[in-house]
């Protein structure tokens, strides 16, 4: 099963509260069970990133009455877990 997870905050990257250790966490174990699990996260001015790969330039995103502009890049691998940040 391919699994996506979207959140505000995951460790290693950015901790602020509980969720973070969740997101860490439960994506590691689904994919110990054999699933394709990939997390999703902003990247934040203060997110470091060992080396990261621009994976999609840039997306259009419509919000309210105006359209916002992001890339997404490759947070790498871990525990089969892909990491994408937007």
């Amino acid at each position: 099963m391919r699994v996506t997870f979207a959140a505000s905050e995951c460790v290693p990257f950015s901790k602020t509260g509980g969720l973070a250790d969740v997101v860490g966490a439960l994506p590691r174990s689904l994919a110990a069970l054999g699933h394709e699990v990939s997390v999703f996260l902003p990247r934040y001015k203060q997110t470091r990133l060992a080396q990261s790969q621009t994976v999609i330039p840039s997306i259009t995103v419509p919000f309210d009455d105006r359209y916002r502009f992001c890339s997404v890049l490759d947070g790498g691998s871990q525990a089969g877990v892909k990491f994408y940040l937007i």
